[in-house]
């Protein structure tokens, strides 16, 4: 009985994606449907134009087009069944997967390989602290836990990333098509950003400095390892787009506020700490989050109009 039941509330949440697709307010599940097909055909397009140099591009290029089709299918139909579902969670986090692997691909683009604004942007971060603070942060919390939960720290933007678009879905379904299109407008902003203001971070300098028997310490090198492009520094997306969620999520329980707010500080401290940003990315992230929170937002209600 109660696996009957669980199969009946999520066939039931497919049918009302599937229903609102015929109300008022389908057209803006649409829009981050269009808003995904759109970043995902134009990018794609542009980056065949350089497959003839590099077959990253020629695969990056027809995966960007591939995506496309699969997420403009697959909105159209939105079959009432726990499929719809998966996919309404799974694809604006494959989008925020790839689109930030392609980061260090738009950057060569433009500018070249080799190029950064690190130089202005730790100049910037010395002159506002009379120094870097990710140089000094680590010597003064040396203990083994505190290197462990500050990675900690930094994966919980993770969590987060995908907690909230699945809580949403399963929990606030109405306000879906709202916080899915805010959501990727937020990140395929950053994404342009980097694009046009490469700045590496000082995540070079982070070798050698943590014990190599932190279990979370391995992980982060992990995923450095497997995916994370160059350029892709400040602002930081890993504080803005926590930003651009906390608001996404109001109003909530008092409790869960203060969660989230001491999870938001945490990954902007951690930043520092483990080596992955300079202290001006993380700050800068703050306000970048609220500033295209609020313009993310305000387009979603023109569009509503």
């Amino acid at each position: 009985m109660l696996m009957l039941s669980e199969k009946t509330m999520i066939q039931d949440l497919g049918e009302s994606v599937e229903n609102s697709g015929k109300s008022h307010s389908s057209s803006f599940l649409l829009a981050a449907d269009h808003l995904a097909v759109g970043f995902l055909s134009l990018s794609g397009l542009l980056l065949l134009t350089f497959a003839v140099s590099e077959t990253v591009y020629l695969k990056f290029g027809l995966g960007n087009l591939a995506g496309a089709w699969l997420i403009w299918q697959g909105a159209k139909r939105t079959p009432g069944t726990w499929l719809a579902g998966l996919f309404r969670i799974v694809y604006p986090l494959a989008v925020i997967s790839v689109t930030h692997l392609e980061v260090e691909l738009f950057i060569h683009m433009i500018y070249g390989a080799d190029f950064t604004f690190d130089a202005l942007i730790s100049g910037w971060d010395n002159f506002l602290f009379g120094m870097n603070p990710h140089l000094h942060f680590h010597t003064v919390l040396t203990q083994w836990y505190w290197v462990e939960l500050m990675h900690l720290f930094y994966l919980n933007y993770y969590f987060l990333l995908i907690g909230s678009i699945t809580w949403v879905y399963l929990k606030r379904n109405d306000d879906f098509a709202h916080f899915v299109f805010v959501y990727l407008g937020i990140f395929l902003t950053f994404v342009v950003i980097y694009s046009f203001f490469p700045v590496v971070g000082p995540v070079s300098e982070r070798g050698g400095i943590f014990p190599e028997t932190g279990w979370l310490t391995n992980l982060v090198d992990f995923l450095f390892f497997i995916g994370a492009p160059d350029g892709a520094a400040f602002p930081s997306s890993h504080v803005g787009q926590s930003v651009g969620i906390y608001l996404l999520l109001q109003p909530i329980h008092r409790y869960a506020k203060t969660g989230i707010r001491l999870v938001i500080l945490g990954i902007g401290i951690s930043m520092i700490y483990v080596f992955i940003h300079y202290a001006i990315d993380a700050i800068a992230g703050f306000f970048a989050g609220w500033l295209l929170y609020h313009l993310w937002n305000r387009f979603y209600h023109y569009l509503k109009t």
